[in-house]
C-alpha cells in the first residue's frame, strides 16, 4: 500500500514499518547507512498539528526503529532529527523524523550531520524527481551518500522488514487499516 508523503507517493516497496499513526521508509539519499524516516500517516506540516496520540505514536515508533537499526548497523548511537517548518530546512511539509544510526568518526564533527541534512534539503536530495531519480551531485563522498535507484530502496526495505515482528511489517496487521 503506497503512502502519501507531502505531495509525493512513496511506493509500498520502500516502506518497512507501520503503526496506527505512522510508517517508516528508507531514505532515497541516505546521509549514513541505515538512514530512514518515520512519517506521520496524517499529512500535516508541523508537529503542533498532530494530536498527542499521534505524536506519542510517532516518537515511540521512531525509538523502536532507531533501536533496531542501531543494532543492525552495529552503530553506537542514533540521531533523531525533525525539521519542523521551511525555516528549519523542512522541504516536504509533512511531519517526519530522520533516524540516523551513528558510529564514531562518521563525520569529522558529530554535528556535521545537521549540515548534511540541511544541504540535502536545499538541493532537494530527499525528494523523488520521477522514475529515473537522478544522482545527487554533492553527496558523492561515500558510496551511500547519493540518490539511489528504486530497486536499491526496495532491497533495503525488504531487509529492514525482516528485522521486525510481523505485526509491524505489514500495513494490514495494524489496527484501523
Amino acid at each position: 500500500m503506497a503512502q502519501k508523503f507531502g505531495k509525493y507517493m512513496l511506493s509500498a516497496e520502500q516502506l518497512f514499518y507501520w503503526t496506527k499513526h505512522s510508517y517508516a521508509s528508507v531514505n532515497i539519499a541516505p546521509v549514513v547507512p541505515g538512514h530512514a524516516m518515520l512519517i506521520s500517516r496524517r499529512s500535516v506540516p508541523s508537529l503542533s498539528d498532530l494530536s498527542d496520540e499521534e505524536v506519542a505514536d510517532l516518537f515511540v515508533a521512531a525509538r523502536n526503529v532507531g533501536r533496531v537499526l542501531q543494532q543492525h548497523f552495529e552503530a553506537t548511537a542514533v540521531t533523531y532529527a525533525v525539521q519542523d517548518g521551511a525555516d528549519s530546512g523542512q522541504t516536504v511539509p509533512h511531519v517526519h523524523v530522520h533516524i540516523l544510526p551513528r558510529r564514531p568518526g562518521d563525520f569529522e564533527r558529530k554535528d556535521d550531520v545537521y549540515d548534511i541534512l540541511e544541504d540535502q534539503a536545499k538541493e532537494g536530495a530527499s525528494l523523488p524527481e520521477g522514475p529515473s531519480m537522478p544522482k545527487s551531485t554533492h553527496m558523492d563522498l561515500e558510496p551511500w551518500r547519493r540518490r539511489r535507484e528504486p530497486q536499491e530502496l526496495y532491497d533495503e526495505a525488504r531487509v529492514f522488514r525482516g528485522l521486525f515482528d510481523d505485526q509491524f511489517t505489514t500495513p494490514f496487521a495494524v489496527e484501523g487499516l
